[in-house]
């Protein structure tokens, strides 16, 4: 039993960490329709926002 938990621990250790994704490289700007809430449409000029903010300058 020890042996078995010793293997699982070395081969776990050996595979890389994931690669974290930034907000940036995951984020789009978000479209609302005419039939949206005017909630859902604050909510998704809020999020725009916050896009043109951080990542505006990174996009060509």
């Amino acid at each position: 039993m020890w042996c078995v938990g010793l293997f699982v621990m070395w081969c776990g250790a050996s595979q890389p960490a994931p690669i974290p994704d930034t907000y940036c490289q995951i984020a789009k700007p978000i479209y609302w329709a005419a039939s949206d809430t005017r909630a859902t449409k604050e909510q998704v000029d809020t999020h725009n926002r916050v896009w043109k903010r951080l990542c505006r300058k990174n996009k060509p």
